[in-house]
């Protein structure tokens, strides 16, 4: 079963649970002899995973071959009397300074020997050794590491002199070919740069031509667009001149046309107004003879009833003129018909008192 959710009948029991995941099994070898009767005690690491896949068939071999023929329980005995006896045989076959070497397993051959026939005999139960590993080697005599170390250390020693030795001459070679390769660079640079400026130098030329021609181009354009634009005013003047020529002659036409318009339409106005001044002239003159027809008759009808007023008016004028004389002191009367004029005035001045005048 994989990861998830399951549901299986009340009769299916699970009697083992199996991890897909690596584990570790680390178990020191003690007392195991070299090859000059030298005891070491080596710390060997395996990397050990249990067969889960499904197989050509979907039938898990590996878990249950581990399941039934093996077990947990005789796994880790197994394991560790085939990996004690693999360890014992690899230190038995190497003398005590060389027994550093099994911890390189980059370079030792039997560790992986080793492991090939751990997974030849485990396969069949399932089991696959993925890894192994020495992590560490201790001698029960400290004398033994230090014999052990001082070669070492003169090895190394004779290694980094000669790695140093290595070094300086490379640094030499590599300075020596440094210098060669800048002589050679700056000459090609100069040669480069030489090119360059006499590429600069051809292409200052071609650049200064181009602009002479340029310039000269320019100035023929300049010229032509000159011309081009005093033909251009000289066209559009023209033009302009014969636009407002045909202007004026439509606006004289327009003009001429349109006073003639006017005048015409001033006559018909004279006209009329004359003919409504005529109209309304007979009409006044109509109504005026009609009114004095009937002021006529007015005053024919009021003529007689008016007779008295109008003698009583020339009476009445004829009473002030003799008041204006009567009261004018520079005028005096002289005549030769006998009458009194004391008496005279006297009757006037009693006849305007009748009348209702007041003498001054």
């Amino acid at each position: 079963m994989g990861p998830g959710l399951h549901f299986c009948p009340p009769w299916v029991t699970i009697p083992f649970l199996l991890s897909e995941a690596h584990f570790i099994y680390d178990t020191p070898v003690k007392e195991c002899p070299t090859a000059d009767n030298v005891m070491v005690t080596i710390d060997i690491m395996l990397v050990v995973r249990v067969d889960t896949s499904p197989g050509p068939d979907q039938t898990y071999p590996g878990i249950f071959a581990f399941v039934n023929r093996l077990g947990p329980q005789q796994l880790s005995p197994q394991l560790n009397a085939f990996q004690e006896e693999a360890i014992r045989d690899m230190a038995r076959r190497r003398r005590y300074n060389e027994i550093y070497d099994l911890m390189d397993a980059q370079h030792d051959e039997q560790l992986e020997n080793t492991r090939r026939n751990l997974n030849n005999h485990f396969g069949e139960y399932g089991i696959e050794v993925t890894e192994i590993a020495v992590t560490n080697v201790h001698f029960k005599n400290p004398d033994f590491v230090t014999d052990m170390a001082q070669p070492a250390i003169y090895r190394q020693q004779n290694e980094f002199n000669k790695l140093e030795q290595s070094f300086q001459l490379k640094v030499i070679k590599i300075r020596e070919t440094e210098m060669k390769e800048k002589q050679v660079r700056k000459e090609d640079l100069e040669k480069f740069e030489a090119g360059l400026q006499r590429n600069v130098e051809e292409i200052t030329k071609k650049l200064n031509k181009i602009r002479a021609d340029t310039s000269k181009e320019l100035a023929d354009i300049k010229e032509k667009e000159k011309a081009e634009i005093l033909n251009i005013q000289s066209a559009s003047n023209l033009e302009v001149s014969k636009i407002k020529r045909e202007r004026d002659v439509s606006i004289a036409k327009i003009m001429s046309s349109g006073q003639a318009e006017a005048d015409a339409i001033e006559v018909e106005t004279c006209v009329i107004i004359e003919k409504l001044n005529a109209d309304a002239a007979v009409v006044i003159s109509k109504n005026k003879a009609l009114a004095l027809d009937h002021q006529a008759g007015a005053e024919l009808d009021a003529s007689k009833p008016l007779a008295q007023k109008r003698e009583y008016d020339q009476m009445f004028k004829q009473l002030r003129v003799l008041r204006g004389i009567a009261t004018n002191r520079n005028l005096s009367i002289a005549g030769n018909n006998g009458d009194n004029q004391i008496a005279q005035l006297l009757a006037g001045s009693h006849a305007v008192k009748v009348v209702g005048l007041t003498v001054e």
